[in-house]
């Protein structure tokens, strides 16, 4: 049997150049397995606490060394010797060892870290790929209701599943130096069919796209999740520039090309037009629309998601990964989707208990990266895993957004033939 030796942590930095932490777990084997933990810019107040230093004579207090030691001190020690493949097991000693419902004692960067690399070890252990092994924790992984009753998804609820990935052309808000007030702009190759086939055509409007903002003076920089931080008056025009360079690249906007936002209102610095959405949903193909409202409106979430039953609204700040939050937004009927970003929990278990209660009612799920993200490809085995309807990881520029999508163009191949 193929034990875990020993774990050792370390700070790394992330695509903002900002610390976080990689872990490594050593087998009894010889062979090591690592993953790093993201970090977001807009964060819900309901999501695992991230735990930094404060020290703000080294990286502005953003580093990450007593998280590091919280692992290699208190976690390793007591993970010594255990299997991987007892995944459960090991999350909830992590749970425990924290004692916080939040994960404010040892970080959600340091449990999340050491759980994800200890699914990473079992894949390995098993040689199988990591979202076949993530599949089975889905199916294994115990969960219920509000009303205590355990949840027994079918065959075809657990299949594992290509997601339709959003790319985001236009980034704003918290994660860019624009007068945008929208965090992502997004584009959904719906109706393509092959993987490498939605990749390219996004990779052909991003480049169009790029043309375009020159075309109008605009200064194409980008933001930290590879979308253009470019600057505009009205919020609609990056919508129209967009449907400019879809149209060039000869995709049909209406029908193989839709739309999608990140709004993330809980934390825009200026307010949208009141009519913004309806607007919106009037003069384009609008797929998706993620946070819409502050992470406490619960009652305009459930206006919109019952007012537009064709598009997804989904919830992200308003769920925070959250069992308890998802519990309520099911209640008030205010979502139809929601966004699962692991570190807003800090296991993969709660992760997988979170999707089962998820899919047991009919909510459909959107895998997310964050904003300050690694080279780590975890959320891409994680969504092809639970069979998520879409997978949001930036944009086709910068390497920790695209070794994501290469990753999933090789999983696909599996899929597709």
């Amino acid at each position: 049997m193929v034990l875990i030796d020993y774990i050792e942590a370390r700070q790394i930095l992330n695509s903002r150049g900002e610390p976080t932490i990689e872990t490594t777990v050593h087998l009894t084997s010889g062979e090591t397995v690592s993953a790093s933990a993201p970090n977001g810019a807009s964060r819900s107040s309901h999501e695992a606490i991230e735990l930094v230093d404060k020290d703000f004579s080294v990286y502005f207090g953003k580093s990450v060394n007593h998280a590091v030691s919280n692992i290699n001190e208190t976690i390793a020690p007591r993970l010594k010797k255990l299997d991987p493949l007892e995944q459960h097991r090991i999350d909830q000693i992590l749970i425990e060892l924290d004692g916080t419902p939040n994960k404010a004692h040892l970080g959600g960067n340091a449990t999340l870290s050491v759980s994800m690399a200890v699914a990473k070890a079992a894949a390995v252990i098993q040689q199988k790929p990591l979202y076949e092994h993530i599949n089975h924790l889905l199916v294994q992984t115990q969960a219920s209701n509000k009303y205590e009753e355990d949840i027994r998804l079918s065959d075809q609820q657990t299949k594992p599943k290509l997601p339709i990935p959003g790319f985001t052309m236009f980034d704003g808000g918290k994660i860019a130096d624009s007068t945008i007030p929208i965090e992502e702009y997004l584009i959904f190759p719906v109706s393509i069919p092959k993987m490498s086939e939605k990749v390219r055509a996004a990779a052909e409007i991003n480049n169009v796209l790029r043309e375009v903002l020159h075309e109008k003076d605009k200064i194409a920089n980008i933001g930290d999740t590879g979308g253009y931080a470019s600057s505009f008056d009205d919020v609609f025009e990056p919508l129209d520039l967009i449907v400019e360079a879809v149209k060039r690249t000869n995709y049909n906007v209406h029908n193989q090309i839709l739309y999608g936002f990140d709004i993330a209102s809980t934390h825009m610095s200026s307010k949208l037009p009141d009519d913004f959405i309806d607007k919106a949903l009037t003069r384009y193909p609008i797929v998706c629309i993620i946070d819409p409202f502050d992470e406490e409106d619960w009652d305009n979430f459930n206006i919109l998601n019952n007012a537009y039953p064709n598009i997804f609204v989904a919830g992200d700040d308003l769920t925070a990964t959250s069992l308890e939050r998802l519990y309520k937004a099911i209640d008030t009927d205010a979502i139809d989707s929601v966004v699962v970003k692991p570190n807003q929990i800090g296991t993969v278990t709660e992760t997988l208990q979170f999707v089962k209660v998820a899919k047991d009612a009919g909510i459909e799920l959107v895998i997310s990266d964050r904003s300050g993200e690694t080279t780590d490809t975890f959320v891409v085995d994680l969504a092809v895993a639970v069979g998520a309807q879409f997978m949001k990881t930036g944009n086709v520029m910068r390497g920790e957004r695209v070794i994501k999508y290469n990753h999933l163009m090789k999983i696909a191949e599996k899929f597709e033939g």
